[in-house]
């Protein structure tokens, strides 16, 4: 636990949950998720503003966002 008393965030089950998915995923190659999904070159980007990510090429699934987003939300990412 960290002096303010928040648990450390590797100690949060949430973050447990992410390191046994990035486990299954430990296979999994860019090629079969491009495969597996044709339109992920488009879907998995995000715009704000001037900024573009394009994060269709790095180990990431549904899954992986949904994790993340419970991590953050656990986490009180947004306030």
């Amino acid at each position: 636990m960290n002096a303010d008393g928040r648990s450390r965030l590797n100690q949060r089950p949430e973050w447990t949950a992410l390191a046994q998915h990035r486990e299954e995923l430990g296979e999994v190659r860019l090629r079969e998720l491009f495969e597996a999904d044709p339109d992920r070159g488009t879907g998995y980007t995000l715009q704000v503003g001037d900024l573009y990510v394009d994060y269709s090429k790095h180990l990431v699934t549904d899954e992986t966002l949904r994790l993340l987003r419970e991590l953050a939300a656990a986490t009180d990412v947004f306030g």
